[in-house]
């Protein structure tokens, strides 16, 4: 008679396989997460890195279009003033030389003075000729409606440089350059008429607070430059026929 068998113990398992498989697990997992992390806070450190100076490029072309929009609008404003008293100075000159035409014309009527008939006849004669071509001169106009174009240049232009300051102090990031740029050069295409560069170099020194004084005494006889020649015309004019006659 066979004995009956013991029912065998089962083969142990390995001490802890799934254990130490799973904290394997856990170390690469804990360790691809502190990568991912450490990648992602490179990428937002580059890409606010890159904002920064993304925003500095644009500030920078901010600062010069407000500086040229504002060196600009103080020469269109010098050049409305410079206009201004060139029309002044002739509007002056003509009622001298009528003030002088009507003396000369007087005297002539009173006094009946042969020996100075002939001398004043033809100094209100040149006069009279003087009056009429200034007065009728395209330049009197066009002055007026030049100086009326420079000013308002010039304050259009002072409000854009406002407004560029305004955004690079607030608003930076929503600031289109090339909005504002298009701006500009539609307030200039407007205009129609350019200031000389007396204008520009008064508007410099102005800002630059150099040489003040020397520029201004240049813009100042820059618009009486004509009226000069006129005065010195009609001096020599004059001094011709008091030798003649």
């Amino acid at each position: 008679m066979k004995l009956a068998k013991r029912p065998g113990r089962a083969k142990p398992c390995p001490p802890r396989a799934s254990a130490v498989g799973g904290c394997a697990a856990l170390r690469m997992t804990t360790a691809e997460t502190g990568a991912g992390e450490i990648y992602l806070r490179r990428c937002a450190l580059a890409r606010a890195f890159q904002k920064q100076y993304v925003l500095g490029y644009i500030m920078k072309d901010m600062k010069k279009l407000s500086n040229t929009a504002y060196i600009t609008a103080k020469s269109r404003l010098n050049a409305s003033n410079r206009l201004q008293r060139k029309q002044k100075s002739f509007v002056f000159f003509i009622i001298l030389m009528t003030i002088v035409q009507i003396g000369m014309s007087s005297y002539i009527l009173i006094t009946q003075n042969s020996n100075h008939i002939n001398l004043f006849s033809c100094i209100v004669i040149t006069l009279s000729v003087f009056i009429a071509l200034i007065s009728n001169s395209e330049s009197l106009s066009n002055d007026t409606l030049n100086s009326y174009k420079f000013h308002e240049c010039g304050m259009k232009l002072l409000a854009l440089s406002r407004k560029i300051d305004n955004h690079i102090e607030n608003d930076l990031e929503n600031l289109n350059i090339d909005d504002l740029q298009n701006i500009y050069d539609n307030i200039i295409s407007q205009c129609g008429v350019n200031h000389i560069n007396i204008d520009y170099k008064l508007a410099k020194a102005t800002i630059e607070d150099k040489y003040i004084t020397f520029y201004k005494v240049c813009h100042f006889c820059s618009a009486l430059c004509s009226i000069f020649l006129y005065s010195l015309i009609v001096s020599v004019i004059f001094y011709v026929y008091y030798i003649k006659i």
